[in-house]
């Protein structure tokens, strides 16, 4: 009995250390975060957009961009949080039936506030309800979904 119950245990340790545990901290930053405005660093122009449906939606190590307004493909990243930083790389046309496709062109990014093809953001705030980035291009405003 004793053989066993030490057998469990260190299954449960092995079993335990191999998952991809996530701190509570990170319980704000994954889900779906509406855009609600764009600041260009370089201009100092503001543009809102909350009337629009473009949203930014993280879970395990993926990163979705969607227009919901549009017939815009969706777009798949890879994304590392580390602390108060986040990088965006390997962008992807999202497509199951043909395989997800390598995306080169940065303009399909850019409506979504990604100037580069990896691109590293500052989360400014990070709450419940609001987030906001900023890269050396521009800061984005969100509101949890």
């Amino acid at each position: 009995m004793k053989k066993i119950s030490i057998i469990i245990s260190i299954l449960s340790v092995v079993l335990l250390s191999s998952c991809d545990v996530k701190t509570s901290g990170f319980d704000k930053f994954y889900g779906m975060w509406h855009m609600t405005e764009i600041d260009s660093l370089s201009t100092g122009k503001s543009y809102y957009l909350g009337d629009d449906r473009y949203f930014w939606m993280f879970e395990a190590n993926l990163m979705e961009l969607r227009n919901y307004d549009t017939k815009a493909e969706m777009l798949l990243m890879r994304y590392n949080h580390v602390g108060d930083t986040l990088i965006v790389s390997e962008p992807y046309f999202f497509d199951r039936l043909n395989d997800d496709r390598p995306l080169d062109d940065i303009s399909y990014l850019k409506p979504y506030g990604i100037h580069q093809l990896t691109d590293t953001f500052i989360i400014r705030q990070l709450s419940g309800s609001k987030m906001t980035v900023e890269s050396r291009k521009v800061r984005i405003g969100f509101k949890k979904y």
